[in-house]
């Protein structure tokens, strides 16, 4: 993941969106950058995890929290226009 976001990092402005719904997304999601989207399937693993605010300040991204897709969609429009 680190390599990858380097990669991408030189080449573009444009945001990452990582979808995740379990503890092992936790560690990629720290790797995120403030312009980035961390979305987080509600009533799962992940966001259960981040509900301490300990491991949450660790998150520079934006949180999405979702149920289905079209919910990180309309979400991430609202968001990126703020």
């Amino acid at each position: 993941m680190k390599d990858y976001l380097n990669k991408i990092e030189l080449n573009n402005d444009m945001p990452l969106i990582y979808v995740g719904d379990g503890n092992n997304d936790y560690c990629p999601g720290r790797l995120l950058s403030d312009k980035d989207f961390f979305c987080v399937k509600n009533n799962h693993s992940l966001a259960k995890l981040l509900k301490n605010e300990e491991l949450k300040k660790e998150i520079k991204s934006q949180l999405v929290y979702w149920s289905d897709a079209n919910e990180i969609i309309s979400q991430i429009d609202i968001l990126k226009y703020h």
